[in-house]
């Protein structure tokens, strides 16, 4: 057994190798199952460097990627020997480089520190190689998840902030600028898995060309174990010596007012807006019960930045998203979509685009160009009317085939094993035949879809997908469950009575996911992972279970296992404040095909996220909780944000600094630089049945927070002008006193506040949490209390 130091404080248990300098071992002392936070290679510490005066990489086929060359860093790890520990210090050296590591621990935090005095030095970074989810040796509730980093505006300051399925967080700061970081994803089974983490002082001259010589070079970090996410940003406050700017909603519709909270000391904001201008508004801010908060109202199209100064040099900022209106964006959106619509033809990610037509087209009215796009997919590459050969993994073919050794009968997806494929294109016919009003759509969506009744959901409500002689539980991939109660929806409406075996199929699948519990299998393997925990699985098996309670069948039940559900899927969400990051899932490898296909690498915003947002929304809608309907709109924020002037759209917004497959040269940090044309798009399906129809209000600290409107205030009276398309439904959450909304017609209100008064309408239903109010002269006021 190697010799350690073992260090006890208040806040943590550390562990460190004498001959190495490594952490072997560290406990956070809150944690109640008191698990090791860092990885067994015994990395968590070292230095990570490349020298000038070596060739620092190679190039290699990627694992990850199909036959996709990119470059391997080949940087030396480089430890340190013992060599001294002093009151609340420890020293350790290395000669042969010139090198020193330090660590300073502090009783609810510690230190640590390589100095290097080497011109040869290129690359100059630490390996911070946390347990990380998915490592064997522990359980995933206990394990790291790197979800949410940040660098300032103007690259300045940064810190990374990472979650716990257990509700414990990990927080990591930098005193000094860094050049950036980069996760280690691994080689093989897509990079379903998150191998290490390295922090630059500078990177390797192959990604910056003039780097220059230093004399001397210096990485420090700072560690915390913060209780909640408040306490975090005040610990990043204190460790940067700069105040943090964050928001408990990241944008929305001209004209909205949001508050930014100020969290530590600050002498100076500044709001610098979309076109450009900074403007002081220091003197705006406002003081509660030691609270630092300011309201920003956006009046221009784009992303404000509001930056705190305080005693340091350092700046801290975040990035609201402020955008004209949900129909102004779909129209715009559409506009842009052009072929290749993706990487491949299939009818799940390659055929959004598709879905979304026919939702702009439900929606506005045909447009002949869109239309005819539209119409010739449908009826020659899904139905195949053409008669050439069928296409796989788009086409639905009327008739029996082989493949992979097993028959599947009529209506099938066309030798794919992937049957989300298939679920896709049943809700891409659904919304054709509303579209266009051609019922042959509709009885091909039905017949398609008791295909996939009949050959691929279980007794027991599982959704099973067949490949190379396996069953594999699909139950939760992209949410199949949807296409089904939507089909029940649109039978419903036409009082046809084959409504009934797709309720049933409904509410089957949904009672399987509530006995299946917390198990959430998806595509992937578990060479690496004791258990498959991955954030589509789990936030799918949220809204899966939400959609079926509310569409077709409510039980108590359901609502209690989606509530535990949520709250675990809380730590596969990004808590950067910034509009492109805040609230989106934490997902990485989708870039391998999509964007720049340079990945894995982070995907903020990207389309799955809606799965989230569309189960914190619907959460709301059932229980009223206006927490999780904040959760729900910045999920769909991050997708819209991806939506450029010009129409434009993005498939995610990338923190990387270096994806997996990279290339000399390349920095990243940014959007990819190849639009997406397909999946960017499934916002539109998901948004006009959930944000195109709602509306809310919450407050923080008194200050109103509104959700697609605008607030003013008339006589003591609180008035709102919804910016909803369609506004149906309104939710009202910490508020009290009267509010006057702007309606022509019926507004379902939903809150959880039980005293409702109604002075001006007629209150025609209510059940639990909901009242169905009908305006009068156009207007609805009521008073809460």
């Amino acid at each position: 057994m190697k010799e350690t130091i073992k260090i006890c404080k208040k806040g943590y248990d550390i562990v460190i190798e004498k001959d190495s300098g490594c952490i072997r071992e560290l406990y956070d002392n809150k944690d109640a199952n008191r698990v090791n936070l860092v990885d067994r290679n015994r990395r968590f510490g070292s230095l990570a460097a490349t020298f000038k005066d070596k060739k620092s990489y190679h190039t290699e086929i990627s694992h990850v990627a199909d036959a996709k060359k990119h470059i391997v860093i080949d940087d030396q790890l480089i430890t340190h020997s013992f060599s001294y520990l002093r009151g609340s210090c420890a020293g350790f050296t290395n000669f042969e480089y010139n090198s020193t590591l330090k660590y300073e621990f502090m009783d609810e935090f510690f230190i640590l520190s390589i100095e290097a005095a080497d011109t040869n030095i290129s690359q100059f970074g630490m390996n911070l190689d946390f347990n990380f989810l998915g490592k064997l040796g522990t359980g995933y509730e206990d394990q790291v998840i790197p979800t949410s980093p940040y660098t300032s505006g103007d690259g300045k300051a940064s810190y990374y902030l990472m979650t716990r399925p257990n509700g414990r967080w990990v927080l990591v700061t930098s005193p000094q600028p860094l050049a950036g970081w980069r996760l280690e994803y691994s080689p093989n089974n897509f990079g379903h898995f998150i191998l290490g983490l390295k922090m630059f002082e500078s990177f390797d001259d192959v990604f910056v060309s003039d780097s220059g010589t230093k004399q001397k070079h210096t990485i420090a970090l700072r560690i915390d174990f913060p209780d909640t996410y408040r306490e975090a940003m005040s610990l990043a406050s204190s460790a940067l010596g700069s105040p943090v700017p964050y928001f408990p909603v990241a944008g929305g519709t001209l004209g909205t007012e949001l508050p930014v909270t100020i969290e530590g000391v600050y002498n100076k904001i500044i709001l610098h807006s979309p076109s450009g201008n900074s403007t002081d508004i220091t003197e705006h801010v406002v003081e509660d019960s030691g609270r630092y908060q300011v309201s920003i109202r956006l009046c221009e199209e784009g992303f404000y930045r509001v930056e705190a100064f305080g005693n340091s040099l350092n700046s801290l900022d975040c990035v609201l998203f402020s955008f004209s209106g949900w129909n102004e964006l779909f129209r715009k959106a559409s506009s842009t979509i052009e072929q290749p619509y993706h990487c491949d033809e299939n009818l799940a990610e390659g055929g959004v685009w598709c879905w979304a037509l026919c939702e702009h087209i439900k929606r506005f009215g045909v447009d002949p160009q869109l239309a005819d796009r539209v119409l010739e997919h449908i009826d020659h590459k899904i139905l195949n009317l053409s008669g050439v050969s069928p296409t796989p993994g788009c086409s639905i073919v009327p008739y029996p085939h082989r493949f992979e050794g097993r028959e599947y009968g009529p209506y099938h997806i066309f030798e794919s094993t992937r049957i989300q494929e298939q679920f896709f294109g049943v809700s891409i016919l659904l919304s054709a035949y509303q579209a266009f009003g051609n019922s042959s759509y509709l009885e091909y969506a039905i017949d398609t879809l008791l295909n996939l009744l009949h050959e691929h959901i279980a007794e027991n409500g599982a959704i099973l997908c067949y490949e190379k002689g396996r069953e594999i539980d699909y139950t939760t991939v992209c949410a199949p469950v949807i296409a089904v109660v939507d089909m029940a929806k649109v039978l419903g409406e036409r009082r046809d009575p084959r409504e009934a075996v797709f309720q049933a199929a409904a509410v089957k699948i949904a009672d399987y996911l509530l006995q299946r519990g917390f198990h959430f299998p998806t595509e992937g393997d578990q060479e690496y992972s004791q258990a498959e925990m991955e954030d589509g699985s789990i936030s799918c098996t949220a809204l899966s279970v939400l959609y079926v309670c509310f569409h077709i069948e409510f039980k108590h039940e359901y609502i209690r296992f989606v509530e535990s559900i949520l709250r675990l899927h809380d730590a596969w969400k990004m808590y950067t404040p910034d509009a492109r990051m805040y609230q989106s899932s934490f997902r990485w490898w989708e870039t391998i095909w999509e964007g720049d296909q340079d990945g894995p690498c982070i995907n903020a915003g990207h389309a799955w996220t809606i799965w989230r947002g569309e189960a914190d929304f619907y959460y709301s809608l059932l229980t009223g909780d206006m927490n999780r309907l904040l959760s729900s709109y910045n999920a769909y924020l991050t997708n819209l944000s991806k939506i450029q002037q010009d129409g434009t759209v993005y498939a995610c917004y990338i923190p990387d600094y270096i994806p997996y497959s990279t290339e000399p040269g390349v920095l990243v940090h940014r959007y990819p630089l190849k639009p997406d044309h397909s999946l960017s798009r499934y916002v539109w399906p998901r948004a006009v049945d959930t944000w195109f129809k709602s509306s809310g209000i919450h407050s923080q600290k008194g200050k109103p927070i509104a959700l697609n409107g605008e607030v003013t205030f008339h006589e003591n009276c609180l008035v709102f002008m919804s910016t909803a398309p369609e506004f149906s439904y309104f939710f009202v959450g910490d508020i009290r006193g009267r509010i006057r909304l702007a309606t022509e017609k019926r507004i379902t209100i939903i809150t959880q506040t039980e005293y409702l008064s109604v002075y001006q309408g007629r209150i025609e239903a209510t059940q639990g949490i909901r009242r169905e109010i009908t305006p009068e002269n156009k207007w609805i006021e009521i008073e809460l209390g």
